[in-house]
Formats: C-alpha cells, structure tokens, sequence
C-alpha cells in the first residue's frame, strides 16, 4: 500500500502524489539532502546537514536557510538541539565547536572552549548531544559531559566520568528522579550522578549501573530507558535493566517529542509510547530508498531525516496513503 510521504526540499515544498524529482535542477555550495539531525521548535522544524541548517516553519511552511552566509561556521555539524526556553539553537561539531544561534536575531555565538581545551586530545572532542534541564545544557561528548549555563551562555564545569577521572565517550545524557544518567559507549557502561552532589567532578562520585556499551538513555512519564550496542532495548528501574525486547537493526537515533519515543534505525522509525508499545513504524519505500537518520514529531507529523532526500515526512493517522 501506498505511504503518504511530504518531500521537503531547502527551498521547496512538493507533494508527492505526481510529483517529480527536481532535486538534479539545484546547485549550490551547500547540500541540504544528507541530513545529521533534525530538532523542533514550538512552530519550527530545524534540520542539519554537514555543514548548513535549514528551518520549516510548519504554520507557514517558509523555508530559511542557515550557512555560513548567515554566520555559520562551516565546519561538520554533528548534532543540533533547540531549546524553547531561550528560544535558541544548539549547534554542535565533529571538531568540538559549538555555536549558539538566537532566533530573535538571527545571530551567533561561536563557543570555542571545548575546541581549545589543550588537555583533551583533539580526536575525541566530538560533540554527541544535548539536553537541556533547568537552565542547563548537558553536553555528551567523546570525553566526558561537560556543562553549558543557557542563560549566562558560559560552561561550567566538565565531567570526566571513567573509572580514575578518565575520559570516555558518552552518547546521551538524561535527567531521572534528581540524577544525570549518562550512556556511555566503548564498554563504559550505564553511570548515574546525583544532581544534589556538588563533587561530581570527582569520577568516584558517579555510580556505574551496570557494564556494556551504551548509546541511547530517554525518560518519558517517569520511566527511563537504556539502549545497548547489541540492540537490546531495556527499562531501568530502580537502577535495574529489565529488557524490553531487542531491534533488528541498532537504532541510529532516538528522542522524546510530543510525549511519544521515537528510535530511528537506518530502513524504519519507530514510535512508541511511555510503555513501550507500538504506535507508528515507518518503513521504506521504493520511490524513496535512502538511509534515515533521525526523526522528530510535531503534532501528528513526524519528520524524518535522510541521507539522500532531506526531509520525509508522514502523518501517524495516514501513514498508508499518499496525498
């Protein structure tokens, strides 16, 4: 059966029922096709590329692009995440850059002091992810969590979380009942710090929940959830992993949007919710094979980062259908 499918170029809109693939007809220094990240706004869809940005506004459907015209730097963009309350736009590198882009104004503020932190070598700076909590931007990075004040637009301090102080990847962070819940990969485990502890400076102080190499941690209506390299999805409770059930395929992505989990693999979304049940799967199709990347919901629209095509997006109520 047929899948409703919205096709979101950087500067058009097309519906895809009879539509055709114009996407030969653009040139530009910039490619907006092969998508890193996609986060959401309370009107806008924001989508990262390699090096660009561009913003849907789902109300008016205009398109804006942000480069390096605008300010941007330029550099490999390896996640994104907005934050309502500020009304900005996290920017992270490959690099360890960050950049923080203010809606109102359209400017920026290039934040260098992961780049040039001397003490960490510059193979492992990579920035992974954000999360923001209470002010707060938790940064995941390839050494640690380091910590940025969203309204003095400062960081604080940096979480060196291995046994010993030492530096490990850590995928994605998660507040949970008043404590920083960090998914680390590369055999480092599943660790947990109390938000009330001054000293989390000091590695001793964080607890290793259990072993294994992590990638994903999500809370949704007070219950939390761990993804693990061998694709077992598990729920922690009481800080015990209890599995849930094991993917297919290891999931590229994951987010909390609209109070629904979404985990994207590279052939399908899934969404479920609290309780880990089904809601919606969204498959590949043969007039659009690519590989997905990442996923976010507004409404009953989920949006859907690819490699190939920019953005996809479908509808939860018509999911079978083109329109």
């Amino acid at each position: 059966m047929l899948k409703r499918f919205l096709f979101v170029f950087f500067t058009s809109i097309f519906t895809l029922a009879g539509a055709q693939d114009f996407s030969a007809l653009w040139q530009g220094h910039f490619s907006y096709f092969k998508i890193v990240d996609v986060t959401r706004s309370d009107s806008k869809i924001y989508a990262a590329s390699e090096n660009a940005i561009f913003s849907y506004d789902v109300n008016t459907r205009e398109i804006e692009t942000i480069t390096t015209v605008e300010g941007l730097s330029g550099e490999l963009i390896s996640t994104i995440e907005y934050s309502n309350d500020f009304q900005l736009l996290l920017i992270g590198y490959k690099n360890g850059l960050m950049e923080v882009y203010f809606e109102s104004d359209q400017s920026f503020l290039t934040v260098v002091d992961i780049l040039e932190q001397e003490s960490i070598d510059p193979t492992i700076k990579a920035i992974n992810d954000f999360n923001e909590h209470e002010g707060l931007a938790y940064v995941s990075t390839d050494f640690g969590v380091s910590i940025y004040d969203l309204e003095r637009l400062e960081f604080g301090d940096t979480y060196f979380i291995g046994d010993g102080n030492a530096q490990i990847p850590v995928e994605k962070t998660t507040i949970f009942q008043n404590a920083i819940y960090a998914s680390c990969n590369a055999g480092n485990g599943l660790r947990k710090g109390l938000l009330s502890n001054p000293n989390l400076i000091d590695s001793e102080q964080w607890q290793t929940i259990t072993l294994g190499s992590f990638v994903s941690i999500e809370t949704i209506d007070n219950r939390l959830y761990a993804l693990n390299t061998n694709r077992v999805l598990s729920e922690v409770v009481n800080d015990v992993l209890t599995t849930v059930f094991t993917f297919n395929r290891l999931p590229v992505d994951s987010d909390v949007s609209d109070n629904l989990l979404i985990y994207t693999t590279d052939e399908n979304v899934f969404i479920y919710n609290s309780s880990v049940n089904l809601i919606a799967q969204v498959t590949q199709t043969i007039d659009f094979e690519t590989i997905y990347t990442s996923a976010i919901i507004f409404d009953d629209d989920i949006y859907i980062g690819t490699e190939d095509y920019g953005i996809l997006a479908t509808n939860l109520s018509s999911l079978e259908f083109f329109q």
